[in-house]
């Protein structure tokens, strides 16, 4: 019978990201303090962090925090007011 050590390891090394992920955020924990809590290095609980975000962002596009709720109003006016979280208005006639 022949055992194949490398595939065996590689099923033994597969990390769920997604949850390590979840773990992660619910523990309050900075990223050393729960590294050492989980048996990793930080350098890989970092690695798989980055992992889960990069697959989250493939899965869900929409899931960055970088887009935000836009809300039309009509004014009766010619142009359209953007307001800015920070209060910056923009004003484009059209």
């Amino acid at each position: 019978m022949y055992v194949d050590f490398r595939e065996l390891n590689k099923q033994a090394m597969k990390v769920d990201y997604l949850s390590l992920n979840a773990r992660y955020e619910a523990s309050g924990l900075n990223q050393s303090a729960f590294a050492k809590q989980e048996g990793l290095s930080p350098t890989m609980l970092s690695y798989y962090l980055r992992k889960a975000r990069a697959s989250t962002e493939l899965t869900d596009p929409f899931s960055s925090s970088s887009f935000q709720e836009v809300l039309v109003k009509s004014s009766g006016k010619s142009q359209i007011t953007i307001t800015t979280q920070s209060g910056v208005k923009i004003e484009i006639p059209f």
